[in-house]
């Protein structure tokens, strides 16, 4: 689970194919142990630009890999 991106808090992680910023995969809603937005790894989507999309967490950062690109 990952509460902040390299830019710090974030409300949407950007698609590393378009550079957009990819409301396709919304983080989680924030609660009360996490009161602000996160994401949890391995959530799968896909971004308006059609890359398939895997959110990758790693020492409490965020991002999104294009799975296209990794094969």
């Amino acid at each position: 689970m990952s509460l902040f991106t390299d830019d710090g808090w974030r409300n949407w992680l950007n698609c590393p194919r378009c550079g957009d910023a990819c409301e396709e995969m919304p983080p989680n809603r924030p609660t009360e142990d996490y009161p602000h937005p996160w994401w949890q790894e391995g959530d799968t989507g896909k971004c308006r630009c059609g890359a398939p999309l895997t959110v990758i967490v790693d020492d409490g950062r965020a991002w999104l890999r294009d799975d296209e690109e990794d094969e």
